[in-house]
């Protein structure tokens, strides 16, 4: 039987998901694993080979907004807009604390199902430097036409930065659509597995008799599909809870997550939130610091704290603001590490999370290994995403600095380190939100030790 525990622990990983400007970004990601592939060149179609029509069905998107819902809009990111809490322009996603990382992993649901993967060792493919990425689409259902819900769609990017015989740590990111057609960096979150289960793969080996985990609350049957663009041969697990239905489609010979879809329902036995996300593609980063050790000053207790300006500018009203962040590395590990981000407006704390750090990590970095950004050389470009169109290239070098340049179709920042501590130094960012753009400045003000 699917235990309650498990059902709790989807739960939270919902309830941690809270809405973001015009989206709601929710679902249990769980499970899943293969060989590379080369991503589809275009918005990826709905992944599952669906067992009925209901079942094929998909949020639908808002209708445009009236002049009246726009200016409420308007008022509405005012209000919204100063809860943002950045490290490279990011939304604010506030997460519970874990006694370590490896608490987190006790929600994943295929880890009740299969104890087998405690033990598991990583498939051949699970290597730092992996990104997949997801098609996602996620909404909630209004009451009425009154009252309008928010839905949303995007991509959501798991960059494996380290791993090792224990555990697997992977950074989250998530880019939502725009009206225009370009994407916008929302939450990031870190995501923990074990080398045999994380988010979005589990080891091959346990599938292999997948039916005898089948119950009067949960299908397991394995049919074709496809993905990305490929065939693949897929398990495919239904569970049906009180007030919830989660289906996740998972590669029989590699593990990797294919689809996840999930729905629940309100007194009434009416949809009332629902969500999937679809495989989309997965490569391999190259970058130059992926095998360099974390610097000396990498160490429990070390805090950074930074003073700079938080600015929105919604229809031509511009906003500044004083506004700090503080940050103390929590937990260090071989090859990454946590530590707790906590944001000040005027002096007051806006909104705390967790992040994580490791040698493989390409986006929001709070530190690099000095020797891979050593010969770095101006102008040189690090990575382009296929999907988010996102680059990442060195747009500066100094004798004791290294600047790099984070540029979207909807956002840009500049980020400093130190070149000889690897140590984030200063940060400038630009990103449109809807009607608004906010601009951050920080600087470095203290370190210790």
């Amino acid at each position: 039987m699917l235990e309650r525990s498990c059902v709790r622990g989807i739960a939270l990983r919902l309830s941690c998901l809270p809405l973001v400007v015009s989206t709601l970004i929710a679902g249990a990601l769980l499970a899943a694993g293969c060989q590379p592939i080369q991503p589809p060149t275009a918005t990826p179609a709905a992944a599952e080979t669906t067992p009925s029509a209901e079942d094929a069905a998909e949020p639908s998107a808002p209708a445009e907004p009236d002049a009246v819902e726009l200016a409420a809009r308007i008022d509405a990111a005012r209000r919204q807009l100063p809860q943002v809490e950045t490290l490279a322009g990011q939304l604010q996603l506030a997460l519970p604390q874990a006694e370590s990382a490896l608490a987190a992993v006790e929600n994943n649901p295929f880890l009740i199902l299969f104890p087998a993967l405690r033990q598991s060792p990583a498939p051949d493919w699970l290597l730092p430097g992996l990104r997949v990425t997801y098609y996602t689409q996620n909404a909630i259902f209004a009451d009425n036409a009154d009252d309008p819900a928010p839905s949303g769609a995007g991509y959501m990017q798991y960059d494996l930065v380290s791993l090792d015989a224990e555990t697997a740590v992977t950074s989250l990111k998530y880019f939502l659509a725009g009206d225009d057609g370009g994407y916008s960096p929302g939450f990031v979150m870190p995501s923990y597995g074990l080398p045999g289960v994380g988010d979005y793969w589990v080891a091959p080996a346990v599938l292999a008799q997948a039916e005898n985990a089948a119950n009067p609350n949960l299908a397991v049957v394995r049919m074709p599909t496809t993905a990305a663009g490929r065939q693949y041969n897929a398990v495919r697990f239904q569970a049906n809870l009180q007030g919830a239905e989660y289906v996740w489609m998972i590669d029989e010979a590699s593990g990797l997550l294919l689809f996840h879809r999930y729905r629940m329902f309100d007194g009434f036995g009416e949809t009332s939130q629902a969500g999937q996300i679809m495989l989309a593609g997965m490569r391999y980063l190259n970058l130059p610091w992926q095998v360099a050790d974390a610097p000396q000053w990498v160490q429990p207790g070390a805090r950074l704290s930074f003073d700079g300006s938080y600015t929105v500018e919604v229809a031509g009203s511009v906003t500044p603001m004083p506004y700090g962040m503080e940050i103390v590395i929590q937990e260090v590990r071989t090859g990454w590490a946590n530590y707790r981000v906590a944001d000040s407006l005027y002096g007051r704390t806006n909104s705390a999370s967790q992040r994580i750090n490791g040698a493989a990590q390409m986006y929001d970095a709070l530190w690099l290994p000095p020797a891979g950004i050593a010969d770095l050389e101006p102008g040189q470009i690090l990575d382009v995403d296929p999907f988010t169109q996102v680059s990442l290239r060195v747009a500066g070098v100094d004798r004791r600095h290294v600047t790099l340049e984070e540029t979207g179709t909807l956002h840009a920042s500049h980020i400093v380190y130190d070149r000889r501590t690897g140590r984030l130094v200063a940060l400038s960012s630009q990103q449109r939100a809807g009607l608004a753009v906010i601009a951050i400045e920080l600087s470095l003000a203290n370190a210790a030790p």
